[in-house]
Protein backbone atom coordinates (compact mmCIF):
# COMPACT_ATOMS: atom_id res chain seq x y z
CA UNK A 1 0.00 0.00 0.00
CA UNK A 2 2.75 2.28 0.80
CA UNK A 3 4.14 1.45 -2.88
CA UNK A 4 0.91 2.53 -3.87
CA UNK A 5 0.22 5.85 -2.36
CA UNK A 6 4.30 6.66 -3.33
CA UNK A 7 3.64 5.68 -7.10
CA UNK A 8 0.37 7.64 -6.82
CA UNK A 9 2.63 10.82 -4.92
CA UNK A 10 4.55 10.75 -8.14
CA UNK A 11 2.46 10.32 -10.84
CA UNK A 12 0.80 13.27 -9.04
CA UNK A 13 3.91 15.58 -9.25
CA UNK A 14 5.11 14.61 -12.52
CA UNK A 15 1.72 15.58 -13.95
CA UNK A 16 2.55 18.97 -11.89
CA UNK A 17 5.96 19.61 -12.97
CA UNK A 18 7.35 21.18 -16.60
CA UNK A 19 4.20 21.63 -18.23
CA UNK A 20 2.34 23.30 -15.82
CA UNK A 21 4.37 26.61 -16.78
CA UNK A 22 3.03 26.60 -20.24
CA UNK A 23 -0.48 26.11 -19.15
CA UNK A 24 -2.97 28.77 -20.55
CA UNK A 25 -5.75 29.15 -18.31
CA UNK A 26 -9.32 29.87 -19.89
CA UNK A 27 -11.69 32.25 -19.47
CA UNK A 28 -14.60 31.98 -16.38
CA UNK A 29 -17.23 31.08 -19.06
CA UNK A 30 -14.83 28.73 -21.36
CA UNK A 31 -13.84 27.09 -18.35
CA UNK A 32 -17.78 26.65 -17.27
CA UNK A 33 -18.83 25.49 -20.23
CA UNK A 34 -15.99 22.99 -20.42
CA UNK A 35 -16.59 21.82 -17.14
CA UNK A 36 -20.89 21.41 -18.16
CA UNK A 37 -19.66 19.05 -20.61
CA UNK A 38 -16.50 17.15 -18.71
CA UNK A 39 -19.24 16.41 -15.67
CA UNK A 40 -21.38 13.86 -17.43
CA UNK A 41 -18.41 12.12 -19.03
CA UNK A 42 -15.85 11.94 -15.69
CA UNK A 43 -19.24 10.86 -14.20
CA UNK A 44 -19.59 8.06 -16.61
CA UNK A 45 -15.85 6.81 -16.66
CA UNK A 46 -16.15 6.74 -12.45
CA UNK A 47 -18.86 4.63 -13.00
CA UNK A 48 -17.52 2.30 -15.54
CA UNK A 49 -14.24 2.25 -13.58
CA UNK A 50 -16.33 1.24 -10.50
CA UNK A 51 -17.41 -2.28 -11.56
CA UNK A 52 -13.84 -3.98 -12.25
CA UNK A 53 -13.14 -2.39 -8.58
CA UNK A 54 -16.00 -4.00 -6.83
CA UNK A 55 -14.88 -7.38 -8.13
CA UNK A 56 -11.55 -7.18 -7.58
CA UNK A 57 -12.82 -5.65 -3.53
CA UNK A 58 -14.92 -8.94 -3.22
CA UNK A 59 -12.27 -11.12 -4.74
CA UNK A 60 -9.42 -9.79 -2.31
CA UNK A 61 -11.75 -10.22 0.31
CA UNK A 62 -12.80 -13.49 -0.77
CA UNK A 63 -8.79 -14.24 -0.41
CA UNK A 64 -8.16 -12.51 2.81
CA UNK A 65 -11.06 -14.33 4.27
CA UNK A 66 -9.85 -17.33 3.48
CA UNK A 67 -12.93 -18.35 1.70
CA UNK A 68 -11.65 -19.39 -1.65
CA UNK A 69 -10.24 -22.92 -0.01
CA UNK A 70 -9.71 -25.73 -1.72
CA UNK A 71 -13.03 -28.04 -2.23
CA UNK A 72 -15.49 -25.27 -2.03
CA UNK A 73 -17.51 -25.92 -5.00
CA UNK A 74 -20.26 -22.72 -4.28
CA UNK A 75 -20.01 -19.72 -2.71
CA UNK A 76 -23.48 -17.41 -1.45
CA UNK A 77 -22.88 -13.63 -1.48
CA UNK A 78 -25.37 -10.85 -0.29
CA UNK A 79 -24.99 -7.53 -1.74
CA UNK A 80 -26.82 -5.12 1.15
CA UNK A 81 -28.08 -1.86 -0.45
CA UNK A 82 -27.59 -2.54 -3.77
CA UNK A 83 -29.00 -0.24 -6.57
CA UNK A 84 -29.53 -1.78 -9.99
CA UNK A 85 -27.45 1.64 -11.23
CA UNK A 86 -24.05 0.41 -9.38
CA UNK A 87 -24.60 -3.53 -9.53
CA UNK A 88 -27.16 -3.88 -11.99
CA UNK A 89 -31.05 -4.72 -12.29
CA UNK A 90 -30.98 -7.52 -14.34
CA UNK A 91 -29.33 -10.94 -14.18
CA UNK A 92 -27.01 -9.93 -17.18
CA UNK A 93 -26.02 -6.56 -15.90
CA UNK A 94 -25.15 -7.92 -12.66
CA UNK A 95 -23.09 -10.54 -14.76
CA UNK A 96 -21.50 -7.53 -16.80
CA UNK A 97 -20.86 -5.84 -13.35
CA UNK A 98 -19.18 -9.10 -11.72
CA UNK A 99 -17.54 -10.65 -14.71
CA UNK A 100 -14.41 -9.97 -13.37
CA UNK A 101 -15.09 -11.67 -10.26
CA UNK A 102 -16.06 -14.69 -12.03
CA UNK A 103 -13.24 -14.61 -14.34
CA UNK A 104 -10.78 -14.48 -11.20
CA UNK A 105 -12.70 -17.54 -9.49
CA UNK A 106 -12.48 -19.86 -12.67
CA UNK A 107 -9.06 -18.87 -13.14
CA UNK A 108 -7.78 -19.30 -9.87
CA UNK A 109 -5.86 -22.90 -10.00
CA UNK A 110 -6.24 -23.72 -6.09
CA UNK A 111 -9.70 -22.83 -6.56
CA UNK A 112 -12.83 -25.22 -7.64
CA UNK A 113 -15.96 -23.07 -7.34
CA UNK A 114 -18.33 -23.44 -10.08
CA UNK A 115 -21.49 -21.76 -9.10
CA UNK A 116 -21.37 -18.03 -7.73
CA UNK A 117 -25.02 -16.98 -5.92
CA UNK A 118 -25.30 -13.22 -6.14
CA UNK A 119 -28.17 -12.08 -3.98
CA UNK A 120 -28.97 -8.53 -4.31
CA UNK A 121 -30.87 -6.88 -1.29
CA UNK A 122 -32.00 -2.95 -1.30
CA UNK A 123 -35.45 -0.71 -2.10
CA UNK A 124 -33.02 0.58 -5.23
CA UNK A 125 -31.92 -3.00 -6.19
CA UNK A 126 -34.36 -3.05 -9.26
CA UNK A 127 -34.59 -1.14 -12.22
CA UNK A 128 -37.55 1.04 -11.87
CA UNK A 129 -39.52 -0.66 -14.80
CA UNK A 130 -39.82 -4.16 -12.64
CA UNK A 131 -40.14 -2.56 -9.65
CA UNK A 132 -43.83 -3.46 -9.47
CA UNK A 133 -42.86 -7.44 -9.60
CA UNK A 134 -42.01 -7.08 -6.13
CA UNK A 135 -39.44 -10.27 -4.87
CA UNK A 136 -41.20 -12.69 -7.72
CA UNK A 137 -37.91 -12.91 -9.68
CA UNK A 138 -36.55 -16.42 -9.02
CA UNK A 139 -32.54 -16.78 -9.38
CA UNK A 140 -31.44 -17.32 -12.65
CA UNK A 141 -30.73 -20.88 -13.85
CA UNK A 142 -26.65 -21.42 -14.58
CA UNK A 143 -26.43 -20.80 -18.33
CA UNK A 144 -23.60 -20.46 -21.02
CA UNK A 145 -24.56 -16.73 -21.15
CA UNK A 146 -24.13 -16.29 -17.35
CA UNK A 147 -20.84 -18.30 -17.20
CA UNK A 148 -16.88 -17.51 -17.24
CA UNK A 149 -15.38 -20.90 -18.15
CA UNK A 150 -16.12 -23.66 -15.03
CA UNK A 151 -17.67 -20.23 -12.90
CA UNK A 152 -21.31 -20.03 -13.18
CA UNK A 153 -23.50 -17.12 -11.84
CA UNK A 154 -27.22 -17.23 -10.49
CA UNK A 155 -28.52 -13.66 -9.24
CA UNK A 156 -31.59 -12.60 -7.10
CA UNK A 157 -33.16 -9.24 -6.64
CA UNK A 158 -34.99 -9.02 -3.30
CA UNK A 159 -36.11 -5.13 -3.15
CA UNK A 160 -36.29 -5.08 0.40
CA UNK A 161 -34.37 -3.30 3.72
CA UNK A 162 -31.56 -5.83 4.71
CA UNK A 163 -33.44 -6.78 7.96
CA UNK A 164 -36.91 -7.57 6.23
CA UNK A 165 -34.80 -9.55 3.33
CA UNK A 166 -36.66 -13.25 2.87
CA UNK A 167 -33.74 -15.80 2.03
CA UNK A 168 -34.04 -19.38 1.21
CA UNK A 169 -32.74 -22.27 0.68
CA UNK A 170 -28.90 -22.32 -0.22
CA UNK A 171 -29.44 -18.17 -0.29
CA UNK A 172 -29.93 -17.92 3.41
CA UNK A 173 -26.23 -19.11 4.65
CA UNK A 174 -23.92 -16.46 2.74
CA UNK A 175 -20.63 -16.84 3.00
CA UNK A 176 -20.21 -12.91 3.45
CA UNK A 177 -21.84 -9.95 2.72
CA UNK A 178 -21.16 -6.71 1.35
CA UNK A 179 -22.20 -3.08 1.52
CA UNK A 180 -20.68 -0.81 -0.97
CA UNK A 181 -20.53 2.79 0.02
CA UNK A 182 -23.48 2.56 2.53
CA UNK A 183 -23.17 5.47 4.29
CA UNK A 184 -23.64 3.81 7.91
CA UNK A 185 -23.03 6.63 9.83
CA UNK A 186 -26.27 8.45 8.05
CA UNK A 187 -29.21 5.78 7.92
CA UNK A 188 -30.40 4.71 10.93
CA UNK A 189 -31.80 1.72 9.39
CA UNK A 190 -28.51 -0.12 9.00
CA UNK A 191 -28.66 -1.10 12.40
CA UNK A 192 -31.20 -3.92 12.25
CA UNK A 193 -29.20 -5.15 9.65
CA UNK A 194 -26.24 -5.38 11.12
CA UNK A 195 -27.27 -7.13 13.63
CA UNK A 196 -28.71 -9.62 11.36
CA UNK A 197 -25.56 -9.91 9.28
CA UNK A 198 -23.55 -10.32 12.28
CA UNK A 199 -25.89 -12.00 15.40
CA UNK A 200 -28.24 -13.84 13.35
CA UNK A 201 -26.08 -14.81 10.25
CA UNK A 202 -23.46 -14.89 11.79
CA UNK A 203 -20.90 -13.89 8.77
CA UNK A 204 -18.31 -11.35 8.00
CA UNK A 205 -19.69 -8.09 6.79
CA UNK A 206 -17.37 -6.21 4.18
CA UNK A 207 -17.80 -2.32 4.14
CA UNK A 208 -16.27 0.19 1.82
CA UNK A 209 -16.45 3.98 1.87
CA UNK A 210 -15.57 6.86 -0.57
CA UNK A 211 -12.73 8.20 1.68
CA UNK A 212 -10.79 7.72 4.72
CA UNK A 213 -13.06 10.42 7.19
CA UNK A 214 -16.40 8.36 5.54
CA UNK A 215 -14.83 4.82 6.71
CA UNK A 216 -13.81 6.40 10.18
CA UNK A 217 -17.47 7.75 10.54
CA UNK A 218 -19.16 3.89 9.40
CA UNK A 219 -16.37 2.27 12.23
CA UNK A 220 -18.14 5.18 15.02
CA UNK A 221 -21.56 4.22 13.68
CA UNK A 222 -20.67 0.54 14.36
CA UNK A 223 -19.66 1.36 17.51
CA UNK A 224 -22.25 2.84 18.22
CA UNK A 225 -24.31 0.04 17.54
CA UNK A 226 -22.63 -1.88 20.22
CA UNK A 227 -19.58 -3.29 18.15
CA UNK A 228 -16.53 -3.98 19.91
CA UNK A 229 -13.03 -3.80 19.05
CA UNK A 230 -13.34 -7.46 18.77
CA UNK A 231 -15.15 -7.92 15.75
CA UNK A 232 -12.54 -6.04 13.81
CA UNK A 233 -9.86 -8.97 14.78
CA UNK A 234 -9.16 -11.47 12.46
CA UNK A 235 -10.16 -12.54 9.70
CA UNK A 236 -11.84 -8.86 10.26
CA UNK A 237 -9.71 -5.97 9.87
CA UNK A 238 -9.78 -2.11 10.81
CA UNK A 239 -10.12 0.67 8.65
CA UNK A 240 -7.31 0.98 5.73
CA UNK A 241 -6.86 1.78 2.14
CA UNK A 242 -8.38 -0.49 -0.27
CA UNK A 243 -5.48 -1.70 -2.99
CA UNK A 244 -8.36 -2.41 -4.95
CA UNK A 245 -10.10 0.89 -4.82
CA UNK A 246 -11.53 2.54 -8.28
CA UNK A 247 -8.96 4.70 -10.01
CA UNK A 248 -10.77 7.82 -11.04
CA UNK A 249 -12.65 9.25 -8.49
CA UNK A 250 -16.34 10.45 -8.68
CA UNK A 251 -17.53 14.61 -9.68
CA UNK A 252 -17.87 16.61 -6.85
CA UNK A 253 -17.09 16.01 -3.26
CA UNK A 254 -19.26 15.66 -0.11
CA UNK A 255 -17.96 18.67 2.14
CA UNK A 256 -14.44 18.87 1.61
CA UNK A 257 -13.91 14.83 0.79
CA UNK A 258 -13.22 13.43 -2.71
CA UNK A 259 -15.20 10.23 -3.08
CA UNK A 260 -13.52 7.22 -5.16
CA UNK A 261 -15.07 4.27 -4.28
CA UNK A 262 -14.51 1.33 -2.82
CA UNK A 263 -11.35 3.30 -1.29
CA UNK A 264 -10.99 2.31 2.00
CA UNK A 265 -12.58 -0.45 3.56
CA UNK A 266 -12.96 -3.02 6.33
CA UNK A 267 -14.77 -5.81 7.69
CA UNK A 268 -16.29 -6.63 10.94
CA UNK A 269 -16.96 -10.57 12.15
CA UNK A 270 -18.75 -12.14 15.14
CA UNK A 271 -16.36 -12.94 17.84
CA UNK A 272 -16.43 -16.37 18.96
CA UNK A 273 -17.87 -14.99 22.66
CA UNK A 274 -21.04 -13.43 20.85
CA UNK A 275 -22.03 -16.19 18.54
CA UNK A 276 -21.73 -18.73 21.28
CA UNK A 277 -24.46 -16.42 23.81
CA UNK A 278 -26.20 -16.42 20.70
CA UNK A 279 -26.09 -20.04 20.10
CA UNK A 280 -27.10 -20.45 24.07
CA UNK A 281 -30.19 -17.73 23.21
CA UNK A 282 -31.37 -19.91 20.83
Amino acid sequence: LNQMVERSQVDGASACGPCAEAMEFPSDDTAAAAAGRAAPEAAAAAAADAAPSRSRTVFLALKRLGLLDAGRQSLTLHIAGATWREEGGSSMQVFLVFTELLRGLDSEAEVSIDLLRLALVGPSCCAPSRESAGDTNPPQTPTASLSVGRCCLEVKHIPELYHDAHFDGPWDKPDAVFAFQPGLWGYAAWTPSVERILHQLRTPLVITSYNEEESDDDQGALEDMGLEVACWAPPGWIPELNPCASALPRPGTAGNRPRRDQHWWQCVVTPTAMGQDASNRE
